[in-house]
């Protein structure tokens, strides 16, 4: 024992003689190594393939589909885009684009939230944004997610900064938090509307009433700004509602957001101990956190908590409204738009109460290696690989290859972009516009020229192989090959068209 205490004395004073930013630096590093072998550079989720396939076409068009047949603003799109012509369209780099979203995190550690509560709030923000179960999700999607984390982050801390340590540029900052979060994601709308609201009602109970003419200017410019994507919003909604969105039952089920931390890889497959150890783990901090706001301490940590405890009442009581009296909005994903926010919350608390510090670093530390002993599992699946293996032994590469979905389309373009291949639409599906597949439509017209055709078709659960045309064999990632003569592709292509035209 004596030499555990003697060790862990001199890494204490070694930490202790760092500058905050080598600090900073260190927990990063760590973080990035701990978290870059759980980003699974091979296999893909839905969302994560039609964020992909969008990348395919020209941004004239790439924009028309997200205004007209997504339910997003384009913003995450976009930057997903601009870093995947920067990484050579790289599936391996496409990953990396939300890694380096937390990076972003750490510098709101290091700058506003250093400013607004100090070092050692900043460096426990900091570690919780790489070492949270949470945080394992949100390095290694593709979507918007981690970029709405971002910015409302950033929209809270600089709110709070014109709350307690005022700067004029925080109001700039502010501003462009909110604009770039409201065009990343609309559940960044409703955030940013609430955390505005509290802004005023601090800013007007605390007599800071020199602040309230900045408020009206920003706000006007976030309102104007807006104001052209309404109309697009609109579209979309009326969209959505008819094709999908989410239930009540979703609605229901997202109560579990509560424990915004519990936000694993598979809700459906988690393994028990990992699912107690997380929830126990989220209790304790929401536990932490409302014990922290309603202690009568009037200082900077105090007022930031009770303004989060309060955005997330407010979220919860509005969203909820909304999914009874109009149409159901919640879904257990969408809520990790707060976590950022949720992390400064609890960093704060953290500080407050010295007691349980050793008690919820214990229940973290239990979380953390169940959580990512789960994720390694999920970043070790070679179901791509296999499947590019298994096409190339199988298929000479002078075949057409006919897909039905954008899973084949995806898994061809990415993996195999050497086979010809041809949209045959017998699932419909928003990414594979009509006025996209021309090129595609011509190989149907010429099957006579190819000596081998095949039908990849995504595995119907229930199905086998053995049920569908042709000779057929199974491939990783549950798709079905089938070898067809050309009379069989032809009877394939008039189903289709019976289904759907081009």
């Amino acid at each position: 024992m004596y030499n555990i205490g003697k060790i862990y004395g001199i890494f204490y004073n070694l930490w202790d003689k760092l500058s905050f930013f080598k600090k900073a630096f260190f927990i990063s590093f760590c973080g990035i190594i701990f978290l870059f072998p759980l980003l699974n550079f091979f296999a893909t989720e839905h969302d994560e393939q039609y964020t992909m396939l969008l990348f395919q076409y020209s941004w004239k068009d790439m924009l028309k589909i997200i205004m007209s047949e997504d339910g997003h603003p384009p913003l995450s799109y976009i930057y997903q885009r601009l870093w995947s012509l920067g990484t050579w369209n790289n599936i391996f780099m496409l990953h990396m684009s939300s890694l380096f979203v937390l990076l972003m995190m750490v510098l709101l550690g290091c700058y506003p939230i250093r400013r607004l509560c100090g070092d050692k709030v900043a460096l426990i923000f900091i570690f919780l944004t790489f070492a949270m179960p949470s945080s394992f999700r949100m390095a290694s999607n593709m979507r918007m997610y981690p970029l709405a984390v971002f910015f409302i982050t950033g929209v809270f801390v600089y709110s709070q900064n014109i709350l307690l340590k005022y700067r004029k540029s925080d109001w700039i900052f502010l501003t462009l938090f909110s604009i770039l979060g409201m065009y990343t994601y609309y559940y960044c709308v409703i955030y940013s509307a609430i955390i505005w609201l509290l802004l005023l009602y601090n800013l007007i109970i605390s007599k800071q009433y020199k602040q309230l003419k900045n408020f009206f200017i920003s706000g006007t410019c976030v309102a104007l700004l807006y104001l052209p994507w309404l109309y697009v919003f609109f579209s979309q909604f009326n969209y959505m509602k008819e094709v999908w969105y989410p239930s009540i039952q979703n609605t229901v089920e997202s109560l579990d957001g509560l424990l915004l931390m519990f936000y694993v890889h598979d809700s459906k497959n988690v393994g028990y101990l990992v699912k107690v150890s997380t929830n126990v783990l989220s209790v304790y901090a929401w536990l932490l956190i409302i014990q922290a706001a309603t202690d009568k301490k009037n200082s900077k940590n105090h007022t930031i908590i009770k303004n989060f405890l309060l955005m997330s009442i407010i979220f919860w009581v509005l969203g909820f409204t909304i999914s009874l009296m109009i149409r159901p909005i919640l879904h257990l994903r969408y809520l990790i738009v707060q976590i950022g926010t949720m992390y400064l919350a609890l960093a704060c608390a953290y500080i407050n109460f010295k007691q349980f510090r050793k008690l919820f670093l214990g229940i973290l530390l239990l979380a953390f290696i169940l959580n990512y002993s789960q994720y390694r599992e999920y970043a070790k699946d070679e179901s791509y690989q296999k499947f590019q293996y298994q096409i190339r032994k199988n298929i000479p590469k002078d075949s057409l290859v006919i897909y039905n979905n954008s899973s084949g389309k995806m898994a061809m373009k990415y993996y195999l972009p050497e086979y010809k291949t041809a949209y045959v639409p017998l699932i419909h599906d928003i990414v594979l516009l009509q006025d996209r597949v021309v090129a595609e439509k011509k190989n149907l017209k010429n099957l006579r020229k190819y000596k081998n055709i095949y039908y990849l078709s995504p595995l119907i659960p229930g199905m086998s192989c053995d049920e569908f045309i042709g000779n057929t064999f199974y491939i990783p990632y549950t798709f079905c090959l089938s070898k067809l003569t050309v009379i069989e592709a032809k009877d394939i292509i008039k189903q289709s068209q019976e289904i759907i035209t081009y």
